[in-house]
């Protein structure tokens, strides 16, 4: 199995578990079925996973390395929204901030990649703050 197709098909079991799949369209992966917040726990152990992820292709920042992928493209929507609204859900908590260069360096490294390497995703993906909160 080529890394993209294996990393597009890690997304369930690195994502938070027990979040609710009819959420994923207004504030992916923070929801459980009952409405309350998915745990910081699960949070910090899905941003590590990612981080680790990206540890792996250590000849660029991408899923799979130095080139955009399938798995970047695949990955980056959901990210994107994650990385503005676990900020706004749990604020001023470095862990649980997936833009944090302390916290997640490869995750951190990642998005500045794909903001210079990817128009599409800086003037189509890369939502504002303002949109995401109102999805919240």
């Amino acid at each position: 199995v080529d890394p993209s197709r294996c990393n597009i098909l890690r997304f369930p079991g690195v994502m938070p578990r027990l979040s609710d799949p009819n959420f994923m369209s207004h504030a992916p992966l923070l929801f459980r079925p009952d409405g309350t917040l998915v745990p910081k726990s699960s949070h910090c152990v899905s941003l590590e996973e990612l981080e680790e992820m990206l540890e792996e292709y250590y000849l660029g920042p991408y899923l799979c390395g130095k080139d955009v992928t399938a798995a970047d493209v695949a990955w980056i929507p959901y990210l994107e929204r994650y990385a503005v609204q676990l900020p706004m859900v749990y604020p001023n908590v470095d862990v649980l901030n997936p833009r944090s260069s302390d916290a997640y360096g490869e995750v951190w490294k990642w998005f500045l990649a794909m903001e210079r390497d990817v128009p599409a995703y800086a003037c189509a993906v890369m939502g504002d703050g303002r949109l995401w909160k109102r999805c919240l």
